[in-house]
């Protein structure tokens, strides 16, 4: 089955009890993703969802953030993993019971951001470059807004090979490598 259990990813996304894994990948880094998860099908296929709402133009669904529920295994997961280290999106553990829709609820409210001069802009969070830029800027209620019911944010690293591990402890940003 490839590389799926030796990779330092998966190590993470499946030890935390009581938590399921889910990634946002970015339509705009994933070369073919909207064709790859419109092929999933049949009733053990990940449930997937995009962050964006309504009918959108094919230009921009092709760009848009998908969330995924994660397979524990398979050519799906090898897949994924085979883009680690490319910047393709955000992983994330969030409580077992959390469901599809509230979870897309809980990730679309950071969608847009306010600029300087009061405009509305696209804030893409689930490129990890961006988001490990920001989190550590962000006051501590930003912060619980941002996780939420959350545990965990995982994402490729800037050094190669390395992972960024993101969480709240004591209501402070705790970061931490992997890889």
């Amino acid at each position: 089955m490839g590389p799926t259990p030796e990779h330092p990813l998966t190590q993470r996304l499946w030890s935390e009890p009581g938590c399921r894994p889910w990634v946002v990948l970015d339509g705009a880094g994933v070369a073919g993703l909207l064709p790859r998860l419109d092929g999933l099908s049949g009733p053990s296929a990940p449930r997937w969802s995009c962050l964006f709402s309504g009918q959108l133009e094919p230009g921009v669904a092709e760009l848009a953030p998908y969330l995924l529920e994660l397979p524990r295994q398979g050519p799906l997961l090898d897949w994924l993993l085979s883009g680690w280290g490319s910047h393709w999106g955000v992983y994330l553990l969030a409580p077992e019971a959390m469901e599809l829709a509230a979870l897309r609820r809980q990730l679309r409210q950071f969608g847009l951001v306010y600029g300087p001069a009061g405009e509305t802009l696209l804030f893409r969070w689930y490129d990890p470059r961006v988001l490990g830029l920001v989190a550590p800027q962000l006051a501590p209620a930003q912060l619980q807004a941002l996780f939420g019911p959350l545990r965990r944010f995982l994402f490729d690293a800037p050094e190669p090979g390395q992972g960024l591990a993101l969480e709240l402890a004591g209501g402070r940003l705790a970061s931490s490598r992997f890889g």
